[in-house]
């Protein structure tokens, strides 16, 4: 009764506000972790199983509500409420009904173990769409993860392994999960992509941290998109730097010639301001565009024409196909 009344005067709030829900995060971790994000800088967290100890997601209940507000990046004072909510599963309907939204993004990114069943998770979202999927590099939980959600727009996996593991996925499971049809893909360091990786992918977007692919390589990836017409690509996004201080890396230095021999380009001036609007919301990690300077122009045979944009300051490779 009570989300049915705060529904009521929400959804008339919402509607003068003009709010539109762009994400709403399920956070598996010790507590469950509810996140709506609105815009780039405002985000209503709410946190969940404060005291609680079920394993079952569908059911779990909690005695005490911590509503966190973001706004313009500036955490605000946490509100605290007592009262015992209705399971998971409805807070999830709620927000979906109040904001006219039928996604999640669901994340297993703190996940030292699976606390909450599978089972229960599946229960939980079942019939739900995933948008993003968040999931460590413990090769035993996302293949799991992935066994039981398989279709998210975009698989974000990072990077740290963790204590009781397996190591990071052998080039069989690689294989597998490259070609099929996520929108988009996100590795960190430790997830092994090589050039054959790159080839074999079937994702518009792709960007990796930690990138070990030569200059060489970098030329065989262009000649081969340069003479495959059918390439899915949009954007690829290749950062040589690590995230993690103690993980320490020589500043990567690119050889423009070794890179482009053989290939035709034009290089744009380095004052030239160039706007690059991505077919998909990436969240977090790029927002809805990006913004580059210079860059090297490239045409395919169909004329379909790509930029390369090498940043030396942040040790990155990028390239964009324009539609």
């Amino acid at each position: 009764m009570l989300l049915s009344i705060l529904s009521k005067r929400t959804m008339t709030l919402i509607k003068w506000l003009k709010l539109e829900l762009k994400h709403l995060t399920v956070d598996l971790q010790d507590k469950v972790y509810l996140s709506l994000k609105f815009n780039d800088n405002d985000e209503i967290v709410v946190y969940l199983d404060i005291n609680g100890d079920s394993n079952d997601l569908e059911i779990l209940t909690s005695d005490v509500i911590v509503v966190r507000l973001i706004t313009a990046f500036e955490q605000q004072e946490d509100l605290y409420f007592d009262w015992k909510y209705p399971n998971v599963g409805h807070w999830i309907d709620h927000f979906h009904n109040i904001f006219s939204y039928q996604y999640v993004d669901l994340s297993f990114f703190e996940l030292r173990t699976l606390r909450y069943s599978i089972e229960s998770i599946v229960r939980t979202l079942e019939g739900i769409p995933i948008q993003i999927l968040y999931v460590t590099n413990g090769y035993d939980v996302f293949r799991r993860v992935l066994h039981y959600f398989p279709t998210p727009r975009l698989l974000d996996i990072i990077d740290k392994e963790l204590p009781g593991s397996h190591p990071a996925p052998c080039f069989e499971f690689m294989a597998k999960l490259l070609i099929q049809n996520f929108d988009a893909l996100y590795f960190h360091s430790s997830i092994p992509f090589t050039l054959d990786s790159l080839l074999m992918m079937n994702s518009p977007f792709l960007w990796t941290l930690a990138s070990k692919l030569s200059d060489r390589e970098l030329n065989m990836y262009i000649r081969f998109w340069m003479n495959n017409p059918s390439s899915k690509l949009e954007s690829l996004g290749l950062c040589y730097r690590s995230l993690y201080p103690d993980e320490h890396r020589p500043l990567r230095v690119f050889n423009k010639d070794v890179i482009f021999k053989g290939i035709d380009y034009i290089e744009r001036p380095s004052d030239l301001k160039r706007d690059f609007q991505y077919s998909i919301d990436f969240h977090s990690y790029q927002g809805h565009c990006v913004c580059f300077y210079g860059g090297y122009d490239i045409t395919r045979r169909d004329g379909t024409n790509c930029s390369i944009s090498i940043d030396l300051e942040y040790s990155t490779f990028q390239m964009f196909v324009w539609p």
